[in-house]
């Protein structure tokens, strides 16, 4: 998987601009943390507030999640109590 075109994909869609600040700094922070070759991965809640500084809850990764998810920028494998498994989206 290509880690510059999902950056090429979230600026030339202009995708970022329906994205709240938090939400561009975890889609990036997933970028950076995916599998090289599948894009997948998986993080818990005590990991994004460590690395991004700032206090997400369940609801708030919860919806930011699915919003990554309806921008067609990754899917959602899996996303129970903390924890969620993910797969990034080619453009």
């Amino acid at each position: 998987m290509d880690k510059r075109e999902l950056l090429y994909k979230l600026i030339n869609e202009k995708l970022w601009k329906n994205l709240s600040d938090k939400e561009i700094r975890l889609y990036l922070f997933l970028i950076v943390i995916s599998d090289k070759e599948e894009g997948s991965g998986k993080l818990n809640l005590k990991e994004i507030n460590f690395n991004l500084g700032f206090k997400f809850n369940k609801n708030d990764i919860e919806k930011a999640m699915e919003k990554l998810q309806k921008l067609n920028l990754i899917s959602i494998a899996s996303l129970k109590k903390y924890t969620v498994k993910f797969i990034l989206k080619s453009p």
